[in-house]
């Protein structure tokens, strides 16, 4: 469920930031297409969706997000990853 959701979020981002969306591209960090605003929009709509649908309460930002080697926003995939490993 996380996978359809991150990529409905994703597609609806990009679509407000002018982007084309392709999937797993690179949407943050070096040659990312989405600047800091567009990715706190995502975050938020990804924790919203997962709350409506799931009832469980997901924080993506946190210190384990700033304390990884790399970004888990990287792409839809890092994110899916992410999440997957939040809730188990």
């Amino acid at each position: 469920m996380s996978k359809v959701i991150v990529k409905e979020c994703v597609q609806e981002v990009l679509e407000l930031a002018g982007v084309d969306y392709v999937q797993d591209q690179i949407l943050y960090g070096a040659d990312g297409v989405l600047d800091s605003i567009s990715l706190v929009m995502l975050v938020a709509s990804i924790e919203e969706r997962l709350l409506d649908s799931t009832g469980v309460i997901v924080t993506l930002v946190n210190d384990r997000t700033f304390s990884a080697k790399s970004s888990p926003f990287k792409n839809e995939t890092s994110i899916v990853n992410f999440i997957q490993d939040l809730i188990s």
